[in-house]
């Protein structure tokens, strides 16, 4: 009888045995599993957050270079008309001053023709007023010729244009109810906005992401 219990017990520690270690390959299994998504897991969000890091350091770097592209443009364009204003303040230097006086002549005739005024004011650069005193004759002249109107003109002496400025002149009626700024600076703002896209062009060729012009 002693012998049969010692039997059946160590059967029943055999099977309690067997199905632990079961339990526990089960559950080392389940434990592994899981560690191995997990990881899996933290690997491809390293990846993907590296990948998208990636991209994004790529947009930098291809919007920055795009920013030092135009800068660069911009550069270019600016020496450029810097380079034509140094030759308009050239054009007024003393040894200039016949080309600055038919200069002169044509923008006062411009500006009257815009203003179409009985009486204007002209504004000059004082060192200029020597200059304009001489044109009036011949301004009014071909005024009248062109629109059958006799026009009175007064040279300002006690308002002038900055004497650093590349001249030109200023027209008004006395009430200064009208005004029209003819001088070379404005004139050369002017002609920089209109023809900036066809120096654009002509300097780095058709931009293929502009849908309209200037």
């Amino acid at each position: 009888m002693v012998q049969y219990i010692e039997q059946d017990g160590h059967e029943k520690a055999e099977e309690i045995d067997v199905l632990t270690e079961e339990e526990f390959n089960k559950e080392k299994l389940s434990y592994m599993e899981a560690r191995t998504e997990a990881v899996k897991k933290y690997y491809d969000n390293l990846e993907k957050k590296y990948e998208h890091q990636i991209l994004l350091d790529m947009s930098k770097m291809k919007t920055q270079g795009h920013r030092d592209i135009l800068a660069t443009r911009h550069t270019v364009i600016d020496e450029l008309f810097n380079t034509v204003q140094c030759r308009i303040t050239n054009l007024t230097l003393e040894e200039n001053v016949c080309l600055y006086k038919k200069v002169l002549c044509k923008l006062i005739i411009q500006g009257l023709l815009k203003i179409m005024e009985p009486e204007v004011v002209i504004e000059v650069r004082q060192k200029d007023i020597t200059i304009s005193k001489k044109l009036l004759k011949q301004v009014q002249d071909y005024f009248h010729g062109k629109t059958g109107m006799t026009i009175n003109l007064l040279l300002s002496e006690n308002s002038f244009l900055p004497e650093n400025s590349n001249g030109g002149v200023v027209l008004y009626t006395k009430s200064k109810s009208i005004r029209l700024d003819n001088t070379l600076e404005t004139k050369l703002t002017l002609v920089r906005n209109i023809i900036l896209p066809s120096v654009r062009k002509a300097l780095f060729g058709e931009n293929p992401n502009r849908k309209h012009l200037d």
